[in-house]
């Protein structure tokens, strides 16, 4: 299960300037199937937040800026799920905007994720929301339950597999990564035949609260440098842990 906020947030996230127009940023809204967005200044910095409501209701104004809600609540993605819940709780608010120690935006929390992450459930986003990692230029899905009934969520296609763990108060842990060249069948083959696997992988398929996310890609060099560095996230991990 996650712990902090930064775990469950959408981190690719639609962010408004206060100079825009009121239609062009319904526009945005709708075509992404979000129902608000921060509204950040020239650099990055939090300035408001702007709702469905803003923009379809009773509140006049030619600017994003006559009409956003501020000053704008927002929570550091540092801090526990909980505590954003809480958060949530005492100011009626559906969506928070995230932010880094610096004060700039880095994703936007629903309700909806902090339910999730409460419950020990996957954060789910909006498809038009790919969770593209910039270090490796690839898009990763969403995390599934490692179960049979999840597996079609995976590409029938060369790519990527991690293997996440966690558990209630447990940070979310990468504990197997490796490439494929069916990423469902592989998948398959996992939840099937786990007594067919390597002595490690046999004790990670054995851990409890699985989850499973896949990446795309078609090169076989760049599968590997994917792994190679889900490998390396893994064992940094696991020294930060016996450390601690």
């Amino acid at each position: 299960m996650a712990v902090v906020v930064k775990e469950i947030m959408n981190r690719e996230l639609l962010t408004l300037r206060p100079d825009e127009e009121p239609g062009d940023a319904l526009s945005y809204v709708l075509a992404l199937g979000v129902t608000g967005a921060p509204v950040v200044d020239e650099y990055g910095a939090l300035v408001g937040m702007i709702s469905l409501r803003d923009l379809m209701g009773d509140r006049r104004g030619d600017t994003i800026g006559d009409r956003m809600t501020r000053p704008a609540v927002s929570v550091s993605q540092s801090v526990s799920i909980s505590e954003a819940g809480k958060l949530m709780g005492e100011t009626g608010y559906h969506r928070l905007a995230v932010t880094d120690d610096s004060g700039q935006v880095v994703g936007v929390l629903s309700t909806l994720d902090v339910i999730r992450g409460l419950l020990g459930m996957p954060a789910v986003h909006p498809s038009t929301f790919p969770h593209f990692d910039p270090e490796t230029g690839v898009i990763w899905s969403d995390d599934h339950l490692f179960e049979f009934e999840r597996v079609e969520a995976a590409p029938d296609a060369p790519g990527v597999v991690a293997l996440i763990q966690g558990g209630i108060g447990t940070p979310e842990t990468i504990v197997w990564a490796e490439a494929a060249s069916d990423v469902r069948r592989r998948l398959i083959d996992l939840l099937s035949m786990p007594e067919q696997q390597n002595f490690r992988l046999r004790k990670v398929l054995a851990l409890k609260r699985l989850r499973f996310r896949t990446a795309l890609a078609t090169d076989a060099g760049e599968r590997e440098r994917l792994v190679t560095k889900l490998l390396a996230e893994m064992r940094s991990g696991a020294r930060e842990e016996s450390v601690n």
